[in-house]
C-alpha cells in the first residue's frame, strides 16, 4: 500500500493541528510527478510532506527543509514540499505528536501527489486562518472540495462564546417579565 497522499499532521502548541500530503518516492509515477515538480533525484527513502503555509519569517517553516523551488524564490511560501522532520519541528531523535487522518477519496495516490504539487508556491492562493488554511488545500488534494473542519469548528466555538451569554441574558429577562406580570401577554 502506497502512502503517498494520504493527509498526514502535526499537532502544534496551540489547540490546532498543520495538516498535508504525504510524499514519499515510492513509485515510478510519483517518483516522475516530483522530479517534474522541480525536486531533482527525490530521495526513496526520505519522507516529504507537501502543505499550505503562511511562512512567515521566523516561523517553523519558513525556509527549513524547503524542497520546493517555486517557494524558495517568492519569500513567501505558500505550498511547499519539505522533509517530514521539517513539517513535524522535531529532530530525528524526537517522537512528534501526529499522525495520518483517514479520509475516503475516489482519487488515486498519483492524481492526489499531482493536484498537490500543481499548486507550489502561491497557486492556492493567500493564506487565511478561516477561509484557506492548510486542511482546506489537504482536503481539496484528497478530495476535489476546499472544506476545514478546523476552522468550521473555531467559527462555532466562537459563535457559542459570543453569543450565549446574550441569549441567556435575553431569556432570563424573558422570564422574569413573564414573571412579573404574572403570566399575562
Amino acid at each position: 500500500m502506497t502512502l503517498s497522499g494520504q493527509i498526514i499532521y502535526v499537532h502544534l502548541p496551540s489547540a490546532f493541528k498543520h495538516t498535508g500530503i504525504y510524499l514519499r518516492a515510492e513509485t515510478k509515477e510519483i517518483t516522475a510527478l516530483m522530479v517534474s515538480a522541480g525536486m531533482a533525484n527525490p530521495d526513496p527513502e526520505e519522507h516529504y510532506v507537501i502543505h499550505f503555509t503562511r511562512g512567515e519569517e521566523g516561523s517553523r517553516w519558513f525556509s527549513s527543509g524547503s524542497h520546493s523551488p517555486a517557494s524558495q524564490s517568492s519569500g513567501r511560501l505558500g505550498v511547499q514540499v519539505t522533509t517530514l522532520a521539517a513539517f513535524a519541528g522535531y529532530d530525528e531523535d524526537e517522537d512528534p505528536r501526529g499522525g495520518f487522518e483517514d479520509v475516503p477519496t475516489t482519487r488515486s495516490a498519483e492524481e492526489i501527489v499531482r493536484v498537490a504539487l500543481d499548486n507550489l508556491g502561491q497557486k492556492f492562493g493567500e493564506y487565511d486562518v478561516v477561509n484557506n488554511n492548510c486542511q482546506h488545500f489537504a482536503m481539496f488534494c484528497r478530495t476535489g472540495r476546499k472544506v476545514s473542519f478546523k476552522a468550521d469548528n473555531a467559527a462555532r466555538f466562537a459563535v457559542t462564546v459570543l453569543f450565549a451569554p446574550a441569549f441567556h441574558a435575553l431569556m432570563a429577562g424573558a422570564n422574569l417579565l413573564e414573571w412579573v406580570s404574572g403570566g399575562r401577554s
